[in-house]
């Protein structure tokens, strides 16, 4: 796995009584075995520590307590969860999968009645038709990893996500709740595939000398950004954002 969701406040109870090496031992275990998904002590401790460049004390206390027999029971949950999502998204897509098209400003999208192509603009709810939708619906969580799976697997060209920080969160947070009609992953995976049509943010054109401009999910989720994409703004552009 090249990303994995961490929680603060979880981490931070399970963590408290570690000493600062510890800690910084913890950190760079997890982030080893979610990118390798295999057990961490195949290679032995002293080999493990200076991989980690963290002492071998410290990363000792810590496998005995988080790592026993090398494996970690949540992460390795969440792995499991993972591959689970990979797997549907693979038959999805052996059934055909949906055809590649512009995100409306209120999509409704469905394998039997995708949304045409057409402007961005076209028939917006209205502040209060949004909150009402919102209120009979139930407003969703924001799916912060599926959202980050799709932007790694639709725009693989684009920056890829390492480190999901708190403020990237938020304004992830902020996109999604700002209608009713983005808080499902079909909206966020038509949005990626419009964006995969469009050469300027893909990085497939390039204008006076200037390096060619790929669009990354920081970028996207600015608000303003955000609103040119959903605007067409980007269509037929040249010249660098």
């Amino acid at each position: 796995m090249h990303f994995y969701e961490f929680n603060i406040g979880d981490y931070a109870k399970k963590t408290q009584h570690l000493t600062n090496e510890e800690d910084l031992a913890y950190r760079r275990l997890l982030d080893m075995y979610y990118d390798t998904e295999n057990p961490v002590l195949t290679t032995g401790l002293a080999t493990l520590s200076r991989r980690l460049r963290v002492d071998e004390k410290a990363l000792q206390n810590v496998l005995d307590e988080f790592f026993p027999d090398g494996k970690n029971k949540h992460a390795d949950e969440k792995i499991k969860e993972y591959h689970e999502y990979l797997i549907r998204q693979k038959t999805n897509g052996s059934k055909g999968g949906r055809p590649k098209h512009k995100p409306t400003a209120n999509p409704v999208l469905t394998q039997n009645n995708p949304v045409p192509s057409q402007p961005l603009t076209t028939k917006p709810l209205t502040t209060n038709q949004e909150e009402s939708k919102a209120i009979a619906i139930g407003k969703p969580n924001c799916q912060h990893t599926e959202v980050i799976n799709l932007y790694h697997e639709i725009l693989p060209a684009s920056p890829r996500i390492k480190d999901w920080t708190p403020a990237r969160a938020a304004t992830l947070k902020a996109r999604w709740n700002e209608s009713a009609d983005r808080q499902n992953l079909e909206y966020w995976k038509a949005l990626f595939e419009y964006i995969a049509g469009i050469p300027f943010l893909t990085g497939r054109v390039a204008s006076n000398g200037r390096k060619p401009f790929v669009c990354s999910l920081d970028w996207l989720l600015k608000a303003e950004n955000f609103a040119k994409v959903r605007e067409g703004r980007y269509e037929d552009q040249h010249e660098r954002a």
